[in-house]
């Protein structure tokens, strides 16, 4: 009732951006929330908010690799600039086969349609030199057990499209040096056919059952989550490089064919001596047709190498394909373990039903031998392994179309209604004593806005686990945002139950320009059992990623802001309290609090 009382007498304040950066790359992921993101796939989209791709000018390499669209779009688009020139508006690429009005609007804030203002001329300067310094530092205060603090460096040298360097560097809490980083060099050829990359990258292909390094969203709520889109090696401006893999590789162009080799080194960043190194050399092989493409990966780890007796912990072949007829997406990655002798495969379409609807359908099955090591795929558990699942999703849009305040372009217009519905069910074959367990998930989400300024989401998650002693778990949560111009002001109400009840409430208001932003954040939290945890996105400076869960009985309190001081250099800065006053004796926790300041320039 506070929270609501606060909301109301806020509601003259106006929302620019419910998340920030945030909000394009959920729309993009097909996400619900972004507690539900990947850390590596938000800091490689939001890179390209801050530098968008240039799709008249990029090379085929670039449009092949960036992840944004799968190859069978890329090389309709290259087939549809090479016969007609350039593509001059949102409107033209969405009549590109393959694109569409709805992939359009999602993949607008990530692209760029500039195009040569005379014949002959390139809308790029490939000798340009761009450089991006990032510095962050904060200390903390942690109750009666004190503080600390962190630091962190990056740093981005590019070349045109030709040559880039990054590297990073950060100190953790509890350190006492620098303990963490990553670095790369890559290197294009003048015709953008072949690159080639040294340090620490990310190989990510087909649906990521054999080779997808890093963190991957596993949530399927909406129909454009279920299909993967592989960046194949991409390189990686990480503060820590835990995610990263280590070594050389390169990408060739062949005609329809794309060749990418790589030489990584797994544990180079754990090992103590030489005995203890591995090698894994990898390739992949993609060939591009008209209405998709198919592709083969395989892999290979020595380990212990420089010892008596060398071994093979892991090897992987995996064969993959995506096409596209008339507007339907069929997608699957077949793997075999040689190893442990065991495979995995995944099915699935994803296909419109009339102008207002889209349905999406995959089966998977992973065997319960094969390693997940290095996969990333669609999963209903926390690995790729296993697992017997089917999953089902659709998608509606419907009513009165809106005009949404402070939008333009395609798709500016949306419809009063919308609503999505997923279903997973899955069977885990274990091989513990008490036999196979089962697991359903399912999944609403409503939106509905209801005039140009003001949208409602409401957001149900139901689960059910045969093996665990509280079998249901429920997550209902709302959302009210208004907004118009600059300001802005948000409400959230989130309540999980499984062992008790969970809940958990903020009001969150703020103003933002291109010159500066500043957002206050306050909520409470009152739950008692671990299992009714509640995780809720936290405001950071790019390149910080925060979902911390709530547990206790407590409050929490956070300020954001941005200020652009010149043309080439923004800082950041963020303040952060959090305290449990209502939790006593035994069960009392100490609070804690943060500044964060970090200034991101660009020249």
């Amino acid at each position: 009732m506070v929270l609501l009382m606060l909301f109301l007498s806020a509601a003259s304040l106006l929302y620019a951006q419910s998340h920030g950066e945030v909000d394009p790359v959920m729309h993009f992921l097909g996400v619900t929330s972004p507690e539900e993101l990947a850390e590596d796939d938000l800091v490689h989209l939001t890179d390209y908010l801050s530098r968008p791709l240039e799709m008249n000018v990029a090379p085929s390499r670039k449009l092949l690799s960036c992840g944004l669209f799968s190859r069978y779009q890329a090389m309709s688009f290259l087939e549809y600039r090479k016969e007609h020139g350039d593509v001059l508006s949102l409107a033209e690429l969405a009549a590109v086969d393959g694109f569409g009005e709805n992939f359009v609007s999602r993949l607008a804030p990530f692209i760029r349609l500039s195009s040569p203002q005379n014949p002959g001329e390139s809308a790029y300067d490939s000798g340009r030199i761009l450089n991006d310094v990032v510095t962050k530092a904060a200390g903390r205060i942690h109750g009666k057990e004190g503080g600390g603090y962190n630091y962190g460096f990056k740093y981005r040298l590019s070349a045109g499209e030709r040559v880039t360097l990054s590297m990073a560097l950060s100190k953790a809490y509890g350190e006492n040096m620098p303990s963490a980083g990553s670095g790369c060099l890559s290197w294009s050829s003048r015709n953008g056919r072949t690159e080639v990359l040294a340090g620490d990258f990310n190989a990510r292909f087909g649906q990521g059952l054999a080779l997808w390094n890093g963190l991957s969203i596993s949530d399927l709520s909406v129909p454009s989550s279920f299909r993967r889109n592989p960046s194949f090696i991409s390189q990686t401006w990480s503060y820590t490089g835990s995610t990263s893999l280590t070594g050389i590789a390169s990408e060739m162009s062949l005609g329809r064919c794309d060749l990418s080799l790589m030489l990584i080194s797994p544990s180079v960043r754990k090992i103590d001596s030489l005995e203890e190194l591995s090698l894994m050399p990898a390739a992949n092989l993609n060939w591009n047709m008209r209405n998709g493409q198919v592709s083969c990966t395989h892999y290979l780890n020595f380990s212990s190498i420089f010892t008596a007796r060398p071994r093979i912990p892991d090897m992987k072949t995996s064969a993959d394909m995506q096409f596209c007829f008339n507007g339907t997406d069929l997608f699957g990655e077949f793997a075999y373990d040689w190893v442990n002798m065991a495979p995995a495969v995944l099915v699935g379409t994803l296909f419109p039903a009339g102008e207002s609807m889209e349905l999406a359908a995959m089966l998977r099955y992973y065997n319960g031998r094969y390693d997940p090591v290095m996969s990333g795929g669609p999963r209903s558990g926390t690995k790729c392994t296993n697992e017997c699942s089917v999953s089902l999703a659709g998608e509606y849009s419907g009513g009165r179309s809106i005009v949404v305040k402070n939008s333009s372009g395609i798709k500016s217009s949306v419809a009063r209604q919308n609503f999505s519905v997923s279903v997973d069910g899955a069977i885990f074959p274990s091989t513990m004593k008490n036999g196979r367990r089962i697991q359903y998930k399912g999944t609403f989400l409503w939106n509905m806005q209801i005039n140009p300024v003001l949208k409602l989401s409401v957001r149900l998650k139901e689960r059910f686990r045969s093996w665990e002693d509280e079998r249901f778990k429920t997550d209902l949560r709302a959302d009210l945002s208004f907004s118009m111009n600059e300001l802005y002001a948000s409400l959230r109400l989130n309540g999980v139950s499984c062992i008790g009840l969970g809940l958990l409430g903020y009001l969150e208001g703020g103003y933002r320009n291109q010159k500066c932003s500043l957002y206050l954040r306050s909520g409470m939290f009152r739950i008692d059992n671990w299992e009714d945890r509640i995780y809720s996105y936290e405001r950071d400076a790019p390149g910080n990623f925060s979902v911390p869960s709530y547990y206790g009985r407590g409050f929490w309190t956070s300020l954001n802001g941005s200020w652009l001081y010149s043309r080439w250099g923004r800082l950041y800065a963020r303040f952060g309290l959090k305290a449990y006053p209502f939790m006593h004796g035994k069960e009392k926790k100490p609070g804690n609090a943060e500044l964060k300041v970090q200034t991101v320039i660009s020249f």
